[in-house]
């Protein structure tokens, strides 16, 4: 029987979250051991209700607002909608919505070196062996296009997890 291939379950947004969290709950115990689970939200509230997660999650956002991020990273606002509502608006309870609030999030917690543990998760599954063969990983990221928080990040977890 062939093992299983490496898995990345990535949950983007509360509703990629609670779907990877459900699928996860359901795997079993001794199939587990080739699977990484890790969950972005912005919504802290959302992040609470995951149980099956634990730890493996990143909140991208902070209690800073808005318009804190952008002093912060002056370069950002060349692409961030100019708009004084969207400045006051703090990130801690979701995007509402609006993908450049999550993608401005996520490129905040890159640099805070808040994905750290998603690189460790990932290098729980691929333990150090001197097999002759090198397996492919599989990842599977689920995300909700409606939201904001999921649906603004996609494609740059696709292109972080790549690289």
């Amino acid at each position: 029987m062939s093992e299983q291939a490496p898995t990345i379950l990535v949950g983007l947004g509360g509703i990629g979250s609670q779907i990877v969290n459900k699928v996860y709950g359901e795997i079993p115990e001794d199939n587990r051991k080739n699977v990484a689970i890790h969950a972005f939200d912005t919504d802290v509230n959302s992040i609470k209700k995951l149980e099956h997660i634990g730890k493996h999650v990143t909140q991208t956002s902070t209690r800073r607002s808005v318009g804190e991020y952008l002093h912060q990273y002056p370069t950002l606002s060349k692409w961030f909608p100019d708009h004084p509502e969207l400045l006051k608006k703090t990130m801690t309870e979701g995007a509402g919505q609006v993908r450049a609030v999550s993608r401005l999030a996520f490129m905040s917690s890159i640099a805070e070196g808040k994905l750290n543990q998603i690189l460790e998760d990932i290098e729980e599954i691929f333990p150090v062996h001197s097999g002759a063969y090198e397996q492919g990983v599989r990842v599977i990221i689920i995300s909700a296009l409606a939201g904001g928080t999921g649906s603004g990040i996609f494609l740059q977890v696709a292109l972080y997890l790549r690289k």
